[in-house]
């Protein structure tokens, strides 16, 4: 391109990055995410407490442990985890791993089915700074498995796999705890920014919290790692876990 083509794209490129890096620093405050872990830990408690008599609809486990599994492990969008099935998206291998297997290849880096496939222990670094906590996944999911008939999805509201959540079950249950899926995302990936500068995470760790999460390096620096929080607004939920989804009148009950 000529000179002054090449000056007036920059220009505008440069325009552009200024405008997301401004509306990037506009946005509330999300949680501190011990909020969302004081959250997650009454789940892992459940979940373990769990009596099949007195729960024989396996509903409420399901539910608690698609939760857990978000906050803990693979902060996944609020529809994402509904599609999980056993043996393909989360696999209980012989010696006790975990490992995932979601989005699809050919998605490549399209942003809502990004392709990740990881084993659970290759989040155990990152959990010694208590960002993720691969322990108490382990456990919850293992816990879910038993009691279900491990086939068909994994977070169905019966044992047998084949009455899947509503698309915003997962998404009304953070609600129902003041709490937002979007807002979560933002603070794990902010979290793991500030750890990484302060050397107590690995570049490779923080790049496994961005892959883990499905997003692009440069979708995780435009939408989600927020630099400057000063501001003490509370947050008001991302617009992308907070529009409308729909869901069956079941799925207006609370975690």
């Amino acid at each position: 391109l000529p000179q002054a083509a090449q000056l007036q794209l920059q220009m505008l490129e440069r325009l552009s990055k200024q405008h997301a890096d401004q509306r990037n620093r506009d946005k509330p405050v999300p949680p501190e995410l011990a909020v969302f872990h004081r959250w997650g830990q009454k789940l892992h408690d459940a979940i373990l407490a769990w009596v099949e008599e007195e729960d024989p609809f396996h509903d409420q486990l399901a539910l608690d442990c698609m939760a857990l599994v978000s906050i803990f492990g693979v902060p996944a969008r609020s529809g994402a985890l509904r599609d999980y099935k056993w043996g393909d998206e989360i696999t209980i291998l012989d010696d006790g791993d975990i490992q995932f297997e979601i989005g699809t290849p050919e998605a490549g880096a399209s942003k809502n089915e990004a392709y990740a496939k990881f084993l659970l222990s290759d989040l155990n670094t990152i959990g010694q700074t208590q960002l993720l906590r691969p322990d108490l996944v382990a456990s919850g999911l293992k816990t879910l498995y038993e009691a279900s008939d491990k086939t068909g999805l994994v977070f169905s509201r019966t044992a047998n796999g084949k009455s899947k959540f509503g698309a915003a079950r997962l998404r009304d249950a953070f609600k129902g705890q003041q709490l937002c899926i979007g807002e979560m995302r933002r603070r794990i990936e902010t979290d793991a920014d500030r750890l990484l500068e302060q050397g107590t995470l690995s570049a490779e760790d923080r790049e496994r919290v961005t892959y883990v999460s499905q997003h692009t390096v440069d979708a995780a620096d435009r939408d989600y790692v927020q630099r400057d929080t000063a501001s003490d607004d509370q947050p008001e939920g991302s617009a992308e876990d907070a529009q409308p989804e729909g869901d069956n009148p079941e799925g207006q009950q609370r975690v």
